[in-house]
């Protein structure tokens, strides 16, 4: 192999592994971005047409009202609802949270990932107390815009379990019947 082959595999393997660490940074700015209402930023996660959706597993969704057989979806999609879903989300100082993800499983393919993670949520309950409020696993599908940022095309959180007794629970819930805010 020669010196402008090997020079090439070196190119190729680095710009994997700048693109999995953007990948990364985009994962890190979306939790920032939600708990502290950085609207925008958050916005901007997301393709213009990107989709958020929260799946919850049957009789695990803390919202009251009927829910749907196979558990309560809400679904969220191009940047008008998004920012809507954002502009009404809690955020410190009102309401302390932070949304952590873990054990991403990457899937790399040109300019598209699809990526696995878990998440939880901790959050401040009624009582001022602090618990795992909510965990589950992230389903993300990303794309590289033409800017070369990472941004999700479609963003999946499936709720394992999810607790009630938060000041969330009455945030919006019943009165606007879009989910949870």
């Amino acid at each position: 192999m020669g010196t402008a082959e090997q020079w090439a595999q070196v190119e190729s393997r680095l710009a994997r592994l700048e693109n999995l660490e953007a990948i990364r940074d985009l994962l890190h700015r979306y939790a920032h971005a939600i708990d502290y209402g950085l609207e925008k930023d958050w916005v901007d996660c997301f393709t213009q047409e990107g989709r958020f959706a929260f799946k919850f597993q049957p009789g695990k969704s803390p919202y009251s009202g009927p829910e749907p057989e196979g558990g309560a979806v809400f679904v969220f999609d191009g940047h008008a609802q998004l920012a809507q879903f954002i502009h009404r989300h809690s955020r410190a100082p009102d309401v302390y949270h932070k949304h952590l993800m873990v054990e991403p499983r990457i899937d790399l393919q040109r300019d598209t990932a699809r990526v696995s993670s878990y998440f939880v949520l901790v959050l401040e309950m009624e009582d001022s107390s602090r618990e795992v409020f909510t965990f589950g696993r992230y389903l993300d599908v990303m794309e590289r815009g033409n800017d070369g940022r990472w941004r999700f095309r479609e963003r999946i959180a499936e709720v394992e379990a999810c607790g009630k007794g938060t000041r969330l629970n009455r945030v919006g819930e019943a009165s606007s019947g879009k989910g949870p805010s």
